[in-house]
């Protein structure tokens, strides 16, 4: 999939699986949130905390390229660079954001025949059940993600988790007076 990708879209998806970024959040970083020395990108995260993550070899050599405006989105600028093609169509508004590269997100998967409603979220979730796999450490799994709550990031590594309602858990309590802990 990522070879059919242009450039702006491979550093979108990159950023959201080798990153574990939110979509929305990869769509707006900008030059100046790159640092190419430390080879590290500073942002601001969904809920207001400051993250800094190391980026791989193939995000810095697309964060690298010279001559970008530092306050405008690299996927904007990168979109203007390379022919429009069936994957570069700019939002109504003439700009290329979050929903303008999800909708072209849609159209390459659907062109390259995959059938699964994959989202660019979806690679986020899959880079936090890698990270869990490799290293069985929620901890890093959660400064990964930028979780300030260990449960949002237990609920990524099974999305598929019902979360107990409080009805069920008052259900499941031990009445003391007519139940016995063995």
């Amino acid at each position: 999939m990522m070879a059919a990708a242009p450039l702006h879209m491979r550093l979108w998806l990159l950023l959201c699986s080798d990153m574990a970024m939110r979509a929305g959040t990869a769509a707006k970083i900008t030059p100046n949130q790159y640092d190419k020395k430390e080879k590290t990108v500073t942002f601001t995260t969904k809920y207001d905390s400051h993250q800094t993550l190391t980026v791989t070899e193939e995000i810095a050599r697309i964060m690298g390229i010279e001559g970008l405006n530092g306050s405008e989105p690299y996927v904007r600028q990168l979109a203007r660079m390379v022919p429009r093609g069936r994957y570069g169509k700019v939002g109504q508004d003439g700009k290329m954001g979050y929903n303008t590269l999800a909708m072209n997100f849609k159209k390459m998967r659907e062109d390259l025949g995959i059938t699964r409603k994959l989202t660019a979220h979806d690679l986020r979730r899959t880079t936090a059940v890698k990270v869990y796999k490799a290293t069985k450490d929620l901890r890093q799994v959660q400064a990964l993600l930028g979780h300030a709550d260990l449960t949002s990031t237990l609920w990524y590594l099974d999305h598929h988790m019902t979360p107990v309602t409080v009805a069920t858990l008052e259900l499941a309590k031990l009445n003391p007076s007519t139940e016995v802990v063995q």
